[in-house]
């Protein structure tokens, strides 16, 4: 009797994207005949850790990744190597039962979304490893995600591409000011920030906080529609093959809370030191200062916004965590509240 193809299907992975990515796993795993191949689910944690064995499908039902074993499998720390000699997935602790880690797999699909996983890090792993893998090769996936890169085929392919300007990390750190003029004489306002390689905001963050970008302002929409989930937000309740289905995207923000749907509507995200002097004093002073900059924002958008005020001797209007009425120093269009905001912040110690 003919054995069966052994599949790995990779899933989850670092970036904001892991909760899409399990409802895509989940999707190809179903699609995949169990009389002709041998499925082996290959979870990664947002902390990067592999868990062979951890079933997509069981982690929709609210199963967390750890503990997401389909019977009789079970979920089998592992990680891969660069030796073709393996062949496979490798038990981080081999003196416990191999479980799914064993035998070698014939082929893995890749369905990780993001970085760590679009952008040709994974494949190259797998090249190495000699494991064949599905989609895209190395060189593909890194221009795919490397938007510089891709820009600079396109053109040379002869295909129109906006123009643009790269910064790097190196210029940044040598003269942030310098870098601010180029783009400043080459485009007119507003200028559109993008990250070559990975999340926006985070990268934008992790620039602020190392002192190599300006505190940051950023005005966007959302296209196609996405549901961002809190931090801690479980995935139970979240109905993800609707959203997939339905051609919503799913990321989950760096700021609590729960579930909320963005389409047409314009969003921000602020990123700004502790130590600056922008964001010093209490709560509700830091949060004055920001809403005064959300005005001056809006107004290059042409909007109209103005900030409420805090009227003297009341209540209501002390706090702004209120999603129901403007509150202290929250933003209003006529009579329509405009914006809430969550501030997060963290330490650079």
């Amino acid at each position: 009797m003919k054995s069966k193809l052994r599949v790995g299907v990779i899933f989850g992975g670092r970036s904001g994207e892991h909760e899409v990515s399990v409802a895509s796993a989940a999707s190809v795993m179903r699609a995949l005949d169990p009389e002709k191949y041998d499925i082996v689910p290959i979870g990664i944690t947002h902390e990067g850790r592999w868990l062979a064995g951890a079933d997509p499908r069981r982690m929709l039902a609210g199963a967390p990744m750890e503990s997401a074993a389909a019977e009789p499998s079970v979920v089998t720390a592992v990680t891969v190597t660069g030796d073709p000699t393996q062949h496979g997935l490798v038990p981080v602790h081999p003196q416990v039962s191999p479980g799914p880690a064993s035998p070698p797999l014939d082929i893995v699909i890749p369905v990780l979304h993001g970085t760590y996983g679009e952008d040709g890090t994974l494949q190259g792993l797998l090249e190495m490893a000699g494991i064949p893998y599905a989609g895209c090769g190395g060189l593909g996936s890194a221009l795919g995600m490397d938007k510089e890169k891709a820009k600079m085929v396109f053109r040379a392919a002869g295909l129109p591409v906006v123009d643009w300007l790269m910064a790097r990390r190196h210029d940044m750190e040598r003269d942030k000011d310098a870098v601010c003029q180029r783009i400043e004489e080459r485009f007119p306002y507003p200028v559109f920030v993008k990250p070559a390689n990975m999340a926006l905001d985070e990268a934008i963050m992790d620039a602020v906080a190392a002192d190599r970008s300006p505190p940051t302002l950023r005005f966007y929409q959302w296209d196609p529609p996405c549901l961002s989930l809190g931090k801690r937000q479980p995935l139970s309740g979240i109905d993800l093959e609707a959203c997939q289905r339905d051609g919503v995207d799913v990321v989950r923000r760096a700021t609590g809370g729960l579930a909320i749907l963005h389409t047409d509507e314009v969003t921000y995200s602020v990123c700004v030191r502790p130590d600056d002097p922008r964001a010093e004093g209490a709560v509700l002073d830091a949060y004055r200062k920001l809403s005064q900059g959300l005005v001056a924002g809006l107004a290059l958008l042409g909007v109209d916004a103005v900030m409420n005020p805090v009227e003297p001797g009341s209540v209501q209007n002390a706090s702004a965590a209120c999603f129901e009425a403007p509150s202290a120093y929250e933003i209003t269009a006529g009579t329509q509240k405009l914006m809430a905001s969550l501030i997060l912040s963290y330490s650079i110690a």
